[in-house]
């Protein structure tokens, strides 16, 4: 009896598939048809030293203008390319994350930021996309 229960609640705290999972998932099907480094969430520490890669995270969660109880929750995704984001990488980035149900390209503008790569001493370009996921319903007391 006790063996059964260990197991019911291993089964109960086994995590389900985030929406972050899916980004990483779909990013990485997408990296592997272009000039990138594998997807990484949040900071990289040790970034390869040609600074091709893409990396994500959630960015804020925000009240809904259009009920008290509606939230987006936002996602930042950054393509981080040397010398440029080679043209056209952002449009086809943003059409792989439309299959991905409930998340949505969000009304921002795409960023263009630059930075120096420390090894290389080459000028990377980043392109800041954001995707919201609306969250309706949730009543906060």
């Amino acid at each position: 009896i006790l063996i059964k229960r260990i197991v019911s609640c291993i089964f109960i705290l086994r995590r389900q598939e985030t929406l972050l999972d899916k980004i990483s998932e779909k990013i990485n099907s997408f990296i592997a048809k272009m000039d990138y480094e594998t997807a990484s969430y949040g900071m990289i520490k040790n970034p390869p030293n040609a600074w091709n890669y893409i990396v994500f995270s959630r960015d804020r969660l925000q009240r809904s203008d259009k009920s008290p109880n509606d939230f987006n929750r936002k996602y930042r995704i950054v393509l981080v390319h040397e010398d440029c984001v080679p043209e056209g990488d952002e449009l086809a980035l943003m059409k792989a994350m439309k299959e991905i149900p409930r998340l949505n390209l969000a009304k921002e503008d795409i960023i263009y930021d630059y930075a120096v790569n420390p090894k290389t001493k080459n000028v990377v370009e980043m392109a800041v996309l954001t995707f919201a996921e609306t969250i309706k319903g949730y009543e906060v007391k």
